[in-house]
């Protein structure tokens, strides 16, 4: 299980990277081609369904449950509020329900990026006591 939260680790980075470059770009460009926004979308999926699958694991073991429960709760939200932010706010104060776009997926990279290091840690550590010889009595 180890090995499957490294490759979701860096899988998730990758696509969440690409989702705040593209997201930025198309925002600060204000260029609206359907092609960036598709691409841009799609690593969004690609992120999302890592947080999910990282959330599944977190919840699974014990010392991640909570951030497990949350991940799994958010992930929903960042799609949802991205397919729908086009219709709310419309005209000249739409650049709030972007901001709070931005700040819904910098959170989501946030819970991400702890859950799995959380994840990690913890199977260091236990790695490390379980190869510590035991003393005997």
């Amino acid at each position: 299980m180890k090995t499957t939260v490294h490759i979701l680790h860096w899988v998730g980075g990758i696509a969440g990277l690409g989702v705040l470059v593209l997201g930025l770009f198309i925002w600060i460009t204000g260029m609206s081609l359907a092609m960036l926004q598709i691409v841009h979308a799609l690593f969004g999926v690609a992120f999302v369904l890592a947080l999910l699958t990282l959330g599944i694991i977190a919840v699974l073991n014990r010392g991640t449950r909570l951030l497990g429960a949350v991940s799994l709760v958010y992930a929903p939200l960042v799609p949802v509020f991205g397919v729908i932010q086009m219709t709310l706010l419309v005209g000249d104060l739409h650049w709030l329900i972007r901001t709070a776009h931005l700040l819904v997926g910098l959170g989501a990279l946030v819970l991400f990026g702890t859950t799995g290091m959380r994840y990690l840690r913890l199977k260091q550590a236990a790695s490390e006591v379980s190869r510590q010889p035991q003393l005997v009595r």
